[in-house]
């Protein structure tokens, strides 16, 4: 798993990419550049979380705009046993009594 980003770097990423969606790609390097083009960013970490941030928002565009993104079932993991295979539909096993 990754770093979550706070609210400040997706709102922030999401705003430049959508005033200038020509200007940034999948490359962090060049989303760097882009930055310091068109944003006054006064910390280097700031700068780098937006770019990174970018790259992902980028890269989740073309994987829906291609139909690759799609959810994993339990179905993918385990055929033949429904949607649930250790919820609902499991057999029913009533607990052993002890006294």
């Amino acid at each position: 798993m990754g770093r979550i980003k706070t609210d400040l770097v997706k709102r922030t990423a999401s705003k430049i990419l959508q005033s200038n969606p020509q200007k940034f790609s999948k490359l962090f390097t060049k989303n760097k550049e882009s930055l310091a083009e068109l944003v006054e960013v006064r910390s280097k970490k700031m700068r780098n979380l937006l770019a990174g941030h970018i790259v992902r928002l980028k890269s989740n565009e073309e994987k829906q705009a291609s139909g690759t993104r799609r959810r994993r079932s339990s179905e993918d993991e385990y055929p033949g046993m429904g949607r649930r295979p250790f919820g609902r539909n499991r057999e029913f096993k009533p607990r052993r009594e002890e006294y």
